[in-house]
């Protein structure tokens, strides 16, 4: 659409930068063109553009990087000058100033129009259901950013050396290169890196400023998110310290991503987002045209236009986003509700060709063609016809030509970044009367000239009535409202967008004539700042578990791992935390397990596959035996080959670091390469970690493993309902954890200026912001009432409460030196451990087949049905087979369905007597349920002896209606009703219990009544089923009642708060027994 022919600048505002400019964007300011004798030709672009930002880089000796239009055989082949006639802006563009992209003709191919056109161009105009998502057209913009930066590179190196205060400016250009400063970003740094590492001073390395200006929309965050890589993209754009947009509104739209997508901490007034500790800048910065060209162009352009009829003039390239159809729909609408106009108005639509390999563009312009037919069709007189449309491309002074006689300019996207053509109408209405401009809302230019006439596009009705207004508006109200479009457009040109740029960059030669525009720094984090996402998240309740990283979130990330000291600062903090009744800590770490120095919080190692508790227990992961070889040969491996110029390999026991931080630069890349195959080879997990990576054991444990796990064993089973969660990590192995937690914890993430995908809600720039994070925890918390809640659990107070005179009591110490448990079992020559199974060894989950034995649960009573002096029997309401298949272990006792079944080591069972009709009685039963109840998530487990119905799936406003429903169903149908968590189980009307059956297995095994004052009798379980065996038990045994809660009422003399408090007392009494 731009000009044929090239006009010089008459008068141009000249406008200088501090320091050299670099421009990249995805073309060159001209296209070179074979000749027919093979030699290469420029061809000057003439976009506003080229002509503002052309001068700035040839008078500050700068470059000028991009693609230029054809794939060169020769990537050496030299670029011609331009010819001695050209008097285009970029006549003084000499060819050793400009930097040609070299790129593979299809992955440039797949960049440009497979992401770039087919993607990035119909979803930032808003229109999703256009864009094509396919992953390798992302990888070959990736590809082709990098090389685009590469040659950035080039160019800053060849730069002059000048004084301090003249720091390049490199200004990236549109929606093909939004990657592009995050890879100059890190490129510089290895190069500076790479300088230092050879000796050279470090003020060898060029600084650089990087801006970034978007030419099209930029969408709002519900459409922008739909792209698989949006983080990265929003990643590479922050790597700029200045991104300028069209209009505010886009300017918000890119902030509230940032927020959003990435958890960045933004200020919305003074348009500001940290990322990775840097402050980038947003700016609106609507961009002009050359107004005074236009001028010049509408007073010579020749009369093309020699009718008396009133011309309303459409130009845009023929494509989806300008709303072409709904124009001439428009226009049809028009000539049907006013025929006053029919033979007197004619609309000119100037459609230039775009994209006509593209399969979608010769569809519109197929229903283009079509549409015009049909409306010429319907209205046309023998002496007029209502449409004439060009289908090609005018030459500049026939565009001004049209801007100038015509009566009305139809400016009407559907979406577009600003517009320009309604600018250049605008400038070209030199006549009096002048025309009437119409605009869309959904072009920037709807934003700022507020003196056309706005008009919807998708409203066909409403388009056609602002159509007949603009036609009929009286000649003052004309010359109004196009003298103040005038006068704002001829003061904001593109040289005045020029000068904001450079002014917003603090480059601008002149900066005191210019007004810098808001704020360019944010703030230091602050307590404020956690307010709103925080606050509400943790009210003033419930308890609150911190899960933190240490290095790189406690401690800075130091040149060696020694070096990485908790600030002192921190460390007070966390210890005040820890003694608040309503915080748990946990430090979970890829160091092997290690004390900070704070009691009373729980440390995990080696990326949780070991765990120190406060009460001193430890759970250790079990890891193939094999590996434990495996590790030592590794590790001797790595110091024989890889170990050299400051590479080392750190030992964590169950696991190798090696790390390459201090090692030089250009020499990382062999190094890591060698030490991953080695790791690899040697049957290792890879993990990336700060300059280092890390040689994990094949086992499916992580830190998400790890925190579910530690969170669980504190709180219970249920602890998702009861308490907050704040995990804050910096690396790829708190992904594990925050991915784990997604959607029950608040997740931070510390994250550096480099493209970081992460899971995480929110970012923090550095360790400081996570000690002022602490800081808000401590401030909130403390503004809390004191609790009176006796279910105040803190796992390392040991602390008691007394309810309904049931002392609640941690097991270590009613084992400890003077609790009475240690008297208990004092010169024990037998003990009887008698254990209920769900909820007790193992934690209540959602479905009975997942509640699996823990490892360390299992091991452990495996080495005390070991013990000579120790009984083993489990008691459950499973089926006696099934509570066997979980446990594992032969050499104890099962009994089944509350006692109803009992096998024992040698094979032999006992089987209650139950009625003969009971088995029909359990088929009517199940047929009942299933027709009344058995849905929304509700089901049946048929145990044989007994019936469950389940009904934890079941949402929770529906359960209380099923519940007493199968309740009444079951008393209905003559059984007993038992209530089990989120369950009731329909058992035979017969006198037997788990107090029976505990009674029965001790007679059995001990002899009748010989056990009473002999046997050390303990036991332990969770619900309503075991009360009938801690009544039985009173006065004979310890018993046990795992509750989260202190408000139950129980037999048992003891409460415990989860299943892990369990293995305390397992681990207790094998300690005991063998003393």
């Amino acid at each position: 659409m731009r000009a044929k022919h090239s006009i010089k600048v008459t008068s141009p505002d000249v406008v200088s930068s501090t320091g050299s400019m670099i421009v990249i964007s995805n073309r060159l300011p001209f296209v070179l063109q074979r000749k027919k004798d093979g030699s290469l030709v420029r061809k000057a672009s003439a976009g506003g553009l080229v002509t503002a930002v052309a001068p700035v880089v040839i008078n500050g000796n700068g470059f000028w990087v991009g693609w230029p239009g054809i794939h060169l055989d020769n990537p050496n082949e030299p670029i011609p000058e331009s010819d001695p006639d050209d008097i285009s802006p970029t006549t003084g563009l000499k060819s050793d100033k400009v930097i040609v992209v070299q790129i593979d003709p299809v992955i440039f191919d797949s960049y440009y129009n497979g992401c770039c056109n087919a993607t990035f161009w119909p979803l930032f105009h808003s229109m999703p259901d256009r864009a094509n998502f396919k992953r390798e057209h992302w990888k070959n913009y990736v590809t082709a950013n990098k090389e685009f930066a590469e040659c950035t590179l080039r160019a800053l190196r060849q730069l002059p050396r000048k004084n301090a205060n003249e720091v390049p400016l490199i200004w990236v250009h549109d929606y093909h290169l939004m990657l592009a400063a995050n890879w100059i970003r890190q490129f510089q740094l290895t190069w500076i890196l790479t300088l230092v590492a050879f000796q050279y001073a470090e003020d060898e390395g060029i600084p650089c400023k990087l801006g970034f200006f978007l030419h099209i929309p930029f969408p709002p965050w519900d459409i922008f998110r739909l792209f698989p890589w949006s983080d990265e993209i929003l990643q590479g754009m922050l790597a700029c310290d200045m991104i300028g947009f069209h209009i505010t509104d886009y300017c918000l739209n890119f902030v509230d991503c940032c927020q959003r997508n990435l958890g960045c901490r933004v200020d919305r007034k003074n348009l500001l987002v940290e990322h990775g500790g840097r402050t980038v800048r947003v700016r609106p910065l609507p961009i002009g045209i050359p107004f005074e060209r236009f001028v010049e162009l509408a007073e010579k352009a020749p009369k093309l236009l020699s009718t008396n009829q009133q011309i309303i003039l459409g130009v845009d390239r023929l494509d989806y986003t300008k709303g072409l159809v709904h124009r001439l729909l428009a226009f049809e609408k028009l000539l049907e509700k006013f025929p006053e106009h029919l033979e007197k108005v004619s609309l000119l639509q100037i459609s230039v060709p775009s994209r006509t390999d593209v399969k979608e563009y010769q569809e519109l312009k197929e229903e283009m063609d079509q549409l015009v037919g049909r409306i010429n069709g319907r209205f046309t007189t023998p002496n007029w016809s209502p449409i004439r449309y060009i289908y090609g491309s005018l030459s500049q002074n026939e565009l001004a030509a049209f801007y100038r006689d015509a009566a009305v300019g139809l400016v009407t996207p559907l979406r577009d970044g600003m517009n320009l053509v309604a600018k250049e109408f605008v400038a070209c209405q030199i006549n009096i009367p002048p025309g009437v401009l119409i605009v869309s809302p959904f072009a920037g230019a709807g934003e700022t000239m507020h003196e056309a006439l706005i008009c919807n596009p998708y409203e066909i009705d409403d388009a056609s009535e602002i159509i007949h207004r603009a036609l009929t508006m009286p000649e003052d109200e004309r010359i109004l409202r196009m003298n103040y479009l005038r006068r704002r457009e001829k003061l904001n040109d593109v040289n005045y967008w020029t000068k904001s740029f450079l002014s917003a960059m603090g480059s601008l030669q002149t900066q005191d004539d210019h007004d810098e525009v808001g704020s360019i720094l944010m703030p230091a984090v602050t307590l404020d700042d956690f307010d709103e996402y925080l606050a509400k998240y943790i009210g003033n309740s419930l308890k609150l578990a911190l899960l933190l990283d240490y290095d790189g979130t406690l401690a800075p990330i130091a040149p060696h791992p020694d070096l990485a000291i908790i600030p002192a600062e921190t460390k007070k903090v966390l210890e005040r935390l820890s003694n608040l009744s309503d915080v748990y800590i946990a430090i979970v770490s890829g160091r092997n397990v290690e004390n900070v120095g704070i009691e009373g919080i729980t440390y995990a190692g080696n990326h949780g596959l070991e765990i120190l508790h406060p009460d001193g227990t430890k759970f250790v992961h079990p890891m193939p035996t094999e590996f434990h070889n495996k590790v030592g040969e590794l590790m001797r491996q790595l110091q024989e080959t890889v170990c050299r110029d400051g590479a080392w390999v750190e030992n964590k026991g169950a696991l190798l670091t090696f790390h390459f931080r201090e090692t030089p630069h250009h020499l990382r890349a062999d190094l890591e390469s060698q030490a991953r195959k080695m790791i690899e080879d040697a049957g290792f997990i890879v993990g990336k970690a700060h300059c280092a990576i890390e040689a994990k054991p094949p086992v499916q444990w992580n830190k998400g493993r790890a925190s579910i796990y530690i969170l669980r064993t504190a709180f219970g089973v249920d602890w998702s309902e009861r308490i907050r969660i704040i995990y804050v990590g910096d690396d790829a192995t708190d992904e594990d954890a925050m991915l784990a937690l997604k959607g029950m914890a608040a997740t931070f993430r510390v994250t550096s200026s480099h493209i970081i995908k992460t899971s995480a809600e929110r970012r923090l720039p550095s360790t400081d912001s996570v000690l002022t994070m602490l800081k808000w925890v401590e401030r909130h918390l403390s503004r809390r009432k004191p609790s009176i809640d006796p279910n105040n659990y803190r796992r390392n107070s040991l602390a008691k409460s007394v309810t309904s005179a049931v002392q609640i009591e941690m097991s270590m110490q009613y084992f400890s030196e003077s609790g009475r448990g240690r008297t208990y079992l004092k010169d024990a020559k037998q003990i009887a451990l008698l254990l209920d199974y769900d909820g007790t060894l193992s934690p209540i989950v959602a479905h009975p087949d997942l509640a699996t034995i823990p490892l360390e649960t299992k091991a452990l009573l495996e080495d005390l049905s070991a013990v000579p002096n120790i009984f083993l029997a489990i008691i459950s309401g499973r089926n006696t087979d099934n509570v066997k298949q979980m446990v594992g272990i032969d050499n104890i006792v099962y009994a089944g369905n509350h006692g109803l079944e009992v096998i024992y080591p040698d094979g032999t069972k006992y089987v209650h007597q139950l009625p003969t009709e009971f088995s029909n009685q359990v088929k009517q039963l199940i047929a009942n349920l299933e027709q009344s109840v058995v849905r929304d998530g509700a089901w049946i487990e048929n145990k044989g002896a007994s019936l469950t119905f389940h009904f934890r799936a079941t949402p929770e406003e529906k359960r209380t209606e099923i519940e007493n429903t199968a309740r009444q169903i079951i008393e209905k149908a003559g059984f007993k009703v038992g209530n089990a968590h989120m369950a009731l189980e329909a058992r035979p009307k017969v006198e037997w219990n788990k107090g029976s059956v505990a009674l029965l297995i001790l007679d059995r095994h001990f002899g009748a009544n010989k056990w009473k004052g002999n046997v050390k009798v303990i036991f332990a379980g969770d619900d309503t089923t075991d009360e009938d065996a801690m009544l039985a038990l009173k006065g004979n045994a310890a018993t046990f009642r795992i509750a989260p809660t202190v408000d139950v009422k129980t037999h048992a003399e003891k409460l415990l708060s989860s299943t892990q408090a369990v293995v305390t007392v397992l681990k207790l009494v094998k300690k005991l027994a063998k003393k």
